[in-house]
């Protein structure tokens, strides 16, 4: 129980994160692209370690970790590379991102329905969170602005809704055997 609490509080706070690596592009988009690939490459790292210690942990739905070995794994690789390498992501850092969220999504879509199959009053909210960033991460490959500014601000709302989209999946469908609540 004690490791579902901490993937559950591991969850969370990578989303917040990942919310607030979104804020700062969104109000900083000056902000220097080696920077913001080393800051976003640390957030993977987060979320991807969260999302294998998660995997490994017995949650009462077991929605929430299902798919996380592999996301997990995905989700680290390029958040290394970020850190170690951000010049080989900055020219391909919209289109990382896009796909990132796009992703994620089509998971959390997935996991959206099978929390209506298990009864959890609130799925729908998975199911839009996971629509709005799904579009917001296509509007990224389609980039309808060229300026670099507004392509960084569309990013940090992908980061956003993402962690928001990741936050309801912890808050909606992480149990610990004696939560009762749906």
């Amino acid at each position: 129980m004690k490791l579902v609490c901490a993937a559950k509080a591991g969850y969370i706070f990578a989303s917040i994160a990942n919310m607030l690596i979104g804020l700062v592009m969104l109000l900083c988009p000056e902000i220097s692209i080696s920077i913001l690939c080393r800051m976003i490459g640390i957030i993977l790292l987060l979320s991807g370690a969260v999302k294998l210690f998660g995997y490994f942990t017995n949650d009462l739905y077991r929605l929430a970790f299902q798919y996380d070995l592999a996301l997990g794994i995905i989700t680290m690789l390029p958040g290394a590379f970020m850190i170690i390498a951000p010049g080989l992501f900055s020219k391909v850092l919209a289109f990382a991102a896009a796909v990132y969220v796009i992703v994620n999504a089509v998971f959390t879509i997935q996991t959206a329905v099978e929390a209506k199959q298990f009864g959890i009053k609130k799925w729908w909210l998975l199911l839009i969170g996971a629509i709005l960033s799904g579009l917001i991460g296509v509007s990224l490959i389609l980039r309808p602005y060229e300026s670099a500014a507004a392509v960084i601000r569309l990013i940090g709302i992908a980061f956003i809704a993402d962690g928001l989209q990741n936050l309801l999946v912890a808050v909606l469908t992480i149990r610990i055997r004696e939560d009762s609540q749906i």
